[in-house]
């Protein structure tokens, strides 16, 4: 008590915290008042990093993913990277004795003493951080309560000296995928069920048609062997759960071999499988070729604990990760949050991991829409440091050697305002500037941004995704099915090179951009499109790399002979 009363005693000695945007509320919530103060809050405390040692940290991130350099693929070890993340033990025991003062007992530091998390109740939160929590419900995401303050939040100065943000309490998750009536889909596919006990599966893609277009086929000749140490993975939120049943009955009626999901928390299988969840999970599988796959589970939405978890797991940890979860860059909560968020994005390419992020569903648009006046471009899609995947589309009945278009509905894309373009997409950025036809006008995106996607795949508004979900057939479409399908092919690419005692890929857009370049027939162009999302100007694709589809659409078997 004498702790908690002398920290009350100097409590206008406070920092407002992340003042630079709103809230993150997304649409699709409703905000049902005031929480129940006994209800408990996970709070994420990110530690800052001296900018120096992040500057350093920056420095090998590149070297060592970009292919040209002779550092390229010489990882560190997560002890190795302690140098440059690590908080000292001072640090950490100013954010550890703000806790105890309120009386948390239980704060637990990452491996990599670069964050702090602590469950408390939400009564407790509030007089810690001076702010006020709502209750927020969303039908679409089928959650029934979730906390999340309503207005800014405070730490006391000695805390916010040390500390960056405290995340887990402001952003609500907006999942990538737009779920279609697996009924009355627009185009039916012309071929055949390669899911032949699952009859609504017809004239929908099934992982032996992704494998079929992106040409990962010829590289998962069975018996495919595994190479050690070989690993992908996908990241969950709130009520996404993952339930083994749906993936055996997928795979079983897909002639696929199945396999055990690892729950890396333990928290994230139930017999409720969740939709984006199980399109994650059934096409990262693809056609069940055995890579082992892990599933991180999070009751609470946040990005930086789910990556910070990630990089301090050490030797044996997956090295493909795809996510399907985030906003527009307004509705992040600053960009201190997107600053920290990508000082983590590097270190997992330092560690040799490849992150991948779902572009976004609503076109240059965005979440926010057009009433801000200007594109809304997505974080982490506008992030320099994680690959991209967007969305391309069928406009006709299509075969398996149709050709797709850009995804003008729904598939996001844009240009960064908060982080400049980096170099290795500098030539291909520039040259569609150039060429672009009904190039928007200036005053809607910002032409020195980082600009994405990086590279597409299908993205099913047009020909659906076939998905099993909670022992149900649908047809789901969205970049969350992009996403996990370029994940896939990667995962195999990742595969030849483990086997053949070279280092994983690790962050990929350097590689991708300079095959790009060099090598047409790794990639088709998509050449038609705009992502304007039916409203007002947008996007539209040209040859070569373009904000609609990156790079264009993979072709694995043409890509593994330019590995690196």
């Amino acid at each position: 008590m004498f702790k908690l009363l002398a920290l009350a005693s100097v409590a206008f000695a406070r920092v407002h915290m992340e003042n630079k945007m709103g809230t993150a509320l997304v649409e699709d919530w409703k905000d049902n008042g005031v929480s129940d103060p006994n209800n408990k809050i996970q709070l994420s405390i990110s530690m800052k990093i001296d900018p120096s040692k992040r500057a350093e940290l920056e420095e090998f991130f590149w070297a060592v993913s970009d292919p040209a350099n002779p550092m390229y693929g010489q990882y560190k070890t997560r002890e190795q990277i302690m140098d440059w993340v690590s908080s000292t033990d001072a640090e950490l025991a100013v954010v550890l004795d703000w806790l105890t003062a309120y009386g948390v007992t239980d704060a637990r530091v990452g491996n990599n003493k670069d964050i702090i998390i602590a469950d408390v109740p939400i009564a407790q939160a509030e007089a810690m951080l001076e702010t006020k929590f709502h209750s927020f419900s969303s039908k679409k995401y089928k959650v029934k309560a979730v906390d999340r303050i309503v207005t800014g939040y405070t730490l006391p100065d000695e805390v916010a000296e040390v500390a960056a943000v405290v995340d887990g309490i402001r952003i609500l998750p907006g999942l990538r995928t737009h779920v279609a009536d697996g009924e009355k889909v627009s185009v039916t596919a012309n071929w055949p069920n390669y899911c032949p006990g699952a009859a609504k599966c017809l004239g929908k893609i099934t992982p032996n048609i992704t494998a079929t277009i992106y040409n990962s086929a010829p590289l998962a000749q069975l018996p495919f062997k595994v190479a050690p140490g070989n690993g992908m993975a996908v990241a969950e939120f709130q009520t996404q759960f993952f339930d083994q049943k749906d993936l055996d009955a997928f795979s079983s009626a897909c002639g696929i071999p199945s396999m055990t999901v690892t729950d890396v928390n333990g928290n994230g299988q139930q017999s409720i499988g969740g939709v984006e969840t199980m399109l994650d999970i059934e096409y990262i599988n693809g056609n069940g070729l055995g890579i082992p796959l892990s599933d991180y589970f999070y009751f609470s939405y946040s990005l930086l604990n789910w990556i910070t978890q990630v990089n301090g797991q050490g030797a044996g940890a997956p090295w493909v990760y795809s996510v399907s979860y985030g906003n527009d860059e307004t509705q992040q909560t600053s960009t201190d949050y997107m600053y920290q968020c990508n000082t983590q994005f590097m270190t997992a390419g330092a560690l040799g991991y490849t992150i991948m992020f779902a572009s976004g569903d609503q076109g240059v648009w965005g979440r926010s829409g057009p009433t801000t006046g200007q594109f809304n471009p997505d974080f982490p899609g506008g992030s320099p440091y994680v690959t991209v995947v967007g969305g391309t589309d069928f406009t006709a009945v299509p075969t398996l050697t149709s050709h797709e278009e850009a995804c003008s509905v729904y598939g996001g894309g844009g240009f960064s305002n908060t982080f400049a373009r980096p170099s290795y997409q500098n030539t291909q950025v520039t040259n569609y500037i150039k060429i672009a036809p009904n190039l928007p006008a200036q005053k809607y995106w910002n032409a020195t941004g980082r600009a994405y996607p990086d590279i597409s795949a299908d993205f099913g508004a047009e020909v659906p995704y076939c998905v099993l979900a909670n022992g149900v057939w649908e047809g789901v479409g969205g970049t969350s099915a992009s996403c996990p399908t370029v994940a896939h092919g990667f995962a195999i690419l990742n595969n030849i090179q483990l086997a053949a005692n070279l280092p994983p890929l690790g962050f990929l857009n350097p590689w991708i951009y300079s095959i790009e370049a060099a090598h047409a027939n790794a990639y088709t162009d998509i050449l038609t499109g705009t992502n304007n999302n039916n409203i007002g100007p947008g996007f539209t694709a040209a040859q070569g790399w373009d904000p609609c589809s990156g790079v264009g659409t993979p072709d694995f078997t043409q890509m593994s002979a330019y590995l690196p």
